[in-house]
């Protein structure tokens, strides 16, 4: 799918819902627009665009704080006021205060009289509901198509208009599902028509008018509008601001930069955090991932274990769950398999249109959950929540067992004709492919490299609770099992003439040889053995592969461009889990160097994205950006402080209920780092440690 450019957008989240708003802060009235109020995968707003005088606002400058409030300052264009005088441009100074709460988003909008003679200016909010499904929106097809070819599943209802109260209905088709959206204002609007809602204002020199509104999904027994209620919806996003410190220690830096990029990925993982009944869950990313994830889910909670576990209790008990019992080749559900996407509430999704409304064709999702289970165990000894989903590790595990029986010793995946074709975390379809012959999709099934260390950790892992829930019988099979994997894996992947393990065996075992980040995971279980480990790591960190800023997903060579997807781009998450592995070796020289080149990728903006291109980092020079990426997103946000634990080397100690941090070897970029009330064995501790 190619998605639409939204660099220089704003995103804000709330539960389950999203914003996004263009580079003015505006929800266009412009039906080619991808901005919108998107709740449960449905866009209830798909314009709403405020306009003095029947003019656009003037934009001038924009504010952001970390505390879930976007400040957007304009002027006017010159205009005929309705008593018929003329009003000069930027004669009123405008202010739009926003923030996003309950999944709506709430604003204040603030006219100030800058002239001599009273303003009676009139400000219209041109307003549509839209309901369209998140797998439109995101697409530039349906965005580029005129608005009346676009049919609609279902049918919309005719607006409603009652007091300061505006709202629509939409019903699915076949009677399904239907969405009810509504705008809530301060004041009844003095006209209404052809969704356009028009208040008159009358602004006296150096006077101010304010009206205060809220629009997205309806909410029963909703409040008037006014500065309280504003006040209220700003107080619970500034709260889910601070959420991770519910779960964690604060963590500074002397740093400016680093300590600057640290705030802003806590804030990041905040927002993105959603409170289920099973506990935290991150959602992937904004705008067009904000959904629950299994593999972007576990890989967030691996990277932030150290100091957040937490997260991975509650991304493990929501996994257990959502676990797949019976086939369903269409969803590629199989029992045991853990899901890579869930999307309740996509109407495409719940008609059958595609098969993400609970879909399982991750290839790595499922050993994931497993290794996750087994790393939260280690750090944390919590026998409780493993007992409570020894079930459902027990049929991943098993999953994993006969995924590799019927796959020639090796877990893969079959390209999805509904779905995804490729199915690690290098989800494009180009991501798989011979060094000679880059543009063949090669014949399945396919064997990736990072897959088979995950299923080698989970086996390992399964081993360990077998055991410890007196399982014998099971605990000799799958150790057995993964000494098989490690042997074979060991064999046919590596590639001694590139010092590195193959991308994949496709389907007639033909190995995939190209140089990969893939081939660093094997680091995170310990598939590596000892004397390949600093062979692989100096492959991964040579000019070809280490851009300065991080590991390119695809090293220079046959196939590679810094600016796509998955071909030689950066995606952060991908070099902090490979430098997490690293640092298990203890490879303390690399590590400081990843954190350095991550640092440095955050000194232009202090927010990761989900990927950047791959170029190489020249001196004063930022990384150049790729335009349809996901910022915020969890991974990414999980990325400095996963990679900040790696430099620091942390040894938990359960039994003694101790941290020991006199490994640590950071860089001079990091600064000295200081972690405040750290959660250790039910006390809270504060550490300082320099360079």
């Amino acid at each position: 799918m190619s998605e639409p450019s939204i660099k220089g957008y704003y995103a804000l989240k709330s539960g389950e819902g999203f914003a996004l708003l263009n580079e003015q802060g505006i929800i266009p009235d412009d039906d080619s627009s991808p901005c919108g109020v998107v709740w449960r995968n449905m866009r209830h707003v798909s314009k709403c665009e405020p306009r003095l005088g029947g003019k656009k606002l003037v934009f001038l400058r924009t504010e952001e704080d970390h505390d879930n409030e976007l400040r957007f300052f304009y002027a006017n264009a010159s205009f005929a006021d309705r008593a018929g005088r003329s009003v000069p441009a930027e004669s009123l100074e405008i202010i739009r205060r926003i923030t996003m709460a309950d999944g709506r988003v709430h604003e204040v909008f603030s006219l100030r009289n800058k002239g001599e003679q009273r303003i009676d200016a009139a400000l219209a909010y041109h307003v549509e509901a839209g309901f369209d499904d998140i797998f439109d929106i995101r697409s530039e097809t349906f965005l580029a198509a005129p608005a009346q070819d676009r049919t609609k599943r279902g049918d919309i209802g005719a607006p409603a208009a009652t007091g300061r109260i505006y709202e629509q209905h939409y019903t699915w088709k076949n009677g399904a599902g239907g969405n009810e959206s509504e705008w809530r204002f301060s004041q009844p609007p003095d006209e209404n028509g052809n969704g356009t809602l028009i208040f008159y204002m009358s602004v006296n020199p150096a006077d101010k008018q304010t009206v205060y509104s809220s629009f997205g999904p309806s909410r029963p027994g909703g409040m008037d509008e006014n500065k309280d209620a504003y006040d209220r919806a700003l107080n619970r996003a500034r709260r889910e601001s601070r959420k991770l410190s519910k779960y964690g220690p604060a963590i500074t830096s002397t740093s400016n930069i680093f300590n600057r990029a640290l705030n802003q990925s806590f804030h990041d993982l905040s927002m993105l955090i959603s409170e289920l009944e099973t506990g935290p869950y991150p959602f992937a990313g904004l705008p067009w991932f904000c959904a629950p994830f299994g593999r972007d889910a576990s890989i967030t909670a691996l990277l932030t274990l150290p100091f957040y576990p937490n997260l991975a209790r509650g991304v493990l008990r929501f996994q257990a769950q959502n676990q797949a019992k019976e086939q369903n080749l269409f969803r590629q559900a199989e029992p045991g398999k853990i899901f890579h996407e869930m999307r309740p509430g996509s109407e495409t999704a719940a008609l059958g249109e595609n098969p993400f409304e609970s879909y399982y064709g991750g290839v790595d999702t499922t050993p994931l959950f497993v290794v996750l289970a087994g790393k939260y165990f280690d750090r944390t000894g919590d026998r409780k929540v493993i007992e409570g989903i020894w079930p459902e590790i027990r049929a991943a595990a098993q999953w994993v067992t006969a995924n590799m029986d019927r796959n020639g010793g090796y877990v893969r995946y079959f390209y999805d004709k509904d779905g995804l074709t490729q199915q690690g975390w290098k989800d494009s379809a180009d991501s798989v492919f011979h060094a000679d012959a880059p543009d063949v999709l090669p014949p399945d099934p396919i064997a990736l490299c990072e897959v088979q260390a995950y299923a080698y950790g989970a086996l390992r892992t399964g081993a360990q609770f077998a055991d410890m829930f007196d399982d014998p019988e099971r605990a000799a099979d799958w150790s057995e099992r993964a000494d098989g994997l490690y042997r074979r894996y060991n064999e046919d992947f590596w590639l001694p003439e590139m010092n590195t393990y193959a991308l994949a065996l496709d389907g007639r075992n033909k190995p995939c040889a190209v140089s990969t980040s893939n081939a660093g995971y094997g680091f995170l279980t310990g598939i590596v053995p000892d004397d390949r480990a600093p062979l692989l790591a100096s492959t991964l960190m040579d000019s070809k592969s280490f851009s300065g800023f991080g590991i390119r997903t695809l090293a220079q060579g046959p196939g590679y461009d810094p600016a796509s997807y998955h071909r030689g781009s950066v995606w952060p998450h991908d070099t902090a889990l490979v430098a997490v592995g690293m640092a298990a070796c203890g490879m303390k020289k690399e590590v400081m160097r990843i954190l350095t080149g991550l640092i440095a990728a955050t000194e232009d903006d202090p927010c990761l994205p989900e990927l950047f291109s791959g170029a190489a980092r020249k001196h004063g020079k930022p990384k150049n950006l790729y335009p349809s990426a996901c910022s915020p997103q969890a991974w990414a946000a999980a990325s400095l402080c996963a990679t900040l634990a790696a430099c620091l080397h942390l040894r938990f100690d359960r039994a003694a209920k101790t941290v020991d941090v006199s490994c640590a070897a950071l860089p001079p970029e990091a600064g000295s780092i200081r972690i405040i009330k750290w959660p250790i064995g039910g006390k809270h501790i504060d550490i300082d440690i320099t360079p």
